[in-house]
C-alpha cells in the first residue's frame, strides 16, 4: 500500500494537474469551473500527504 500512495503523487505532478486544469477551464469557461475546482482539492490532499 506504501508504494501505491508514493506512486500516485509522483503520476500527478505539481505542474501537470494544474496546468491541465487550468487550460479546460479557459476553454470550457464556468462549465469545467466545477470540475477545475474538484481537481484542486483533490490535489491539495495529496500535496498534503505526500509531505
Amino acid at each position: 500500500m506504501s508504494g501505491n500512495s508514493f506512486s500516485l503523487p509522483s503520476k500527478v505532478g505539481s505542474f501537470s494537474f494544474p496546468n491541465s486544469t487550468n487550460l479546460s477551464a479557459a476553454m470550457n469557461g464556468r462549465s469545467n469551473s466545477s470540475s477545475a475546482a474538484k481537481s484542486a482539492r483533490s490535489f491539495s490532499y495529496v500535496d498534503l500527504s505526500a509531505s
